[in-house]
């Protein structure tokens, strides 16, 4: 989520102000740019500063040494509560985005595949657990044993979660949205020239193994 000092009113208020986001080229750094340039900030209409945890981020917006930034909850609940406003998501802006997925070395999962495989049977499982309606209240406290929010923040996290897609119903990752977020970096400073061919380092093949033990 985009948050802005108490003073911002719109995207426009940002040019000429210092924003907060991670390392240059990282993801922060390049979805906030990114999210800049769709409401028409460019480079050097403003200064991102790298601070990499949200924790640093959040109180340098507090503290006004930065007018905007990008967090993750719970740290943009904290910050609302206090009265900072929001512009809204990164995934409200820039459509079709993949944020996470899961990454192996390809020798070892060659050599532990029954292992690999077996992860990604109770990835699937547990996925098909979350997606139920009925499961939400468990999944909320669950999470509460583990991590202590507010119950409130909890579900809320829990509810965006499922309602932007973050957690992929049946584990299978949106090519085309790990295309666009490469496609983000390298405009925005990853050091990558080019988007790397997809095949050389996506590989669904211990996905589809689990996904076929489980029908």
């Amino acid at each position: 989520r985009v948050l802005v000092g108490k003073d911002i009113r719109d995207w426009n208020s940002l040019r000429g102000k210092f924003l907060a986001a991670g390392a240059p080229g990282g993801l922060t750094h390049a979805l906030l740019a990114a999210t800049l340039d769709a409401h028409g900030l460019k480079k050097g209409e403003y200064d991102i500063l790298s601070m990499g945890l949200d924790s640093d981020r959040a109180n340098a917006l507090k503290a006004g040494r930065v007018q905007a930034t990008l967090l993750i909850q719970p740290a943009d609940f904290g910050l609302l509560d206090e009265g900072f406003r929001s512009l809204g998501f990164v995934g409200d802006f820039l459509k079709d985005c993949e944020y996470n997925g899961y990454v192996t070395n390809d020798k070892w999962a060659k050599e532990n595949s029954a292992t690999a495989t077996a992860f990604m049977r109770a990835v699937l499982r547990s996925l098909s657990w979350l997606h139920t309606p009925a499961n939400r209240d468990e999944a909320v406290r669950i999470h509460a044993r583990h991590i202590p929010f507010k119950t409130e923040w909890l579900e809320k996290i829990h509810d965006m979660l499922i309602r932007e897609k973050m957690l992929s119903a049946d584990g299978k990752p949106n090519s085309k949205g790990i295309e666009n977020l490469l496609q983000i970096s390298v405009k925005h400073g990853s050091g990558m020239s080019a988007v790397p061919p997809l095949d050389k380092w996506v590989d669904l093949t211990y996905l589809e193994r689990a996904a076929a033990m489980l029908k």
